[in-house]
Order: C-alpha cells, then structure tokens, then sequence
C-alpha cells in the first residue's frame, strides 16, 4: 500500500483521482453506517457500555466526513441554494459589511440557537419598525 503522501500528491495533480477517492469515501461511509448497526445489535449485558458508544461515534463521525448524508451539520444557504460562505467569499470588504449589517438581525437567530424567522421586506419611510414596536410593546 503507498504511502498517504503519495495518494494526496496524487490527488493534487489528478481531478479525475481526487474524485474517485471521494466516490470511494462516499461509499465507505454506507460500511461504516452498518457497522455502528452491527456493534449496538451485537453489545451484551456485560459488555462496557461507554466502549460500545465510543466504537459507534467514532465510525459515525468518520462516516459523517466521508458523506454528508451522515453528518451532523446543516448547509446554510441561500435563496438560490448556493453556499452562503462561498457568496462572502467572493464579495470585497465593504460589501461583506453591506451585507452583514442588511442581514443582521435576521442572521443573529443562528447564533442564539434558533431558527431565524423569514427575512422581513423593509418598511417604508415614517413607519415604525417591527423590533421598534415590539419594545414598546414590552414595556407596557
């Protein structure tokens, strides 16, 4: 078997490899998904329970980083369904700033663990905004 260097150098120079290697991890994540189902069924009574749970998270999060079927985290993205990240990616400083503060109050849901409400459209000029009339409201 070569060396894990030489299959990455490999992987640099050649599309075509990297993406059989991915197809292949992609597939090795379905073995690994059945084993997790093999080592729980198979676990005794006097088996260390913390041991079984070890053994099936660590093939679940390998399984994870070889297909995102198995993985725990969500994409986020856009309207369009592109990567938000690559969107940022792309855009200068002052437009990353031009868009996060456009965003920001809808955005802020993520980071409090919630799922953020649609993104309201602006309201014209003279009229109260809805964070405005919910303080008001609040102080009653």
């Amino acid at each position: 078997m070569p060396h894990h260097d030489a299959i990455y150098d490999e992987m640099r120079r050649s599309p075509s490899f990297a993406e059989a290697i991915a197809r292949a991890r992609a597939e090795s994540a379905h073995g690994l998904a059945m084993q997790v189902v093999e080592i729980a069924d198979a676990a005794g009574p006097h088996d260390n329970p913390q041991l079984v749970k070890n053994r099936c998270d660590q093939r679940r999060w390998l399984a994870g980083k070889y297909n995102a079927l198995y993985s725990d985290k969500v994409a986020v993205t856009d309207a369009d369904g592109g990567s938000i990240a690559a969107r940022l990616s792309k855009m200068s400083a002052e437009e990353r700033s031009a868009y996060s503060a456009e965003h920001r109050g809808w955005l802020s849901g993520f980071s409090r663990g919630r799922r953020p409400q649609p993104y309201p459209a602006p309201k014209p000029a003279g009229q109260p905004s809805l964070l405005m009339t919910r303080k008001k409201r609040d102080r009653r």
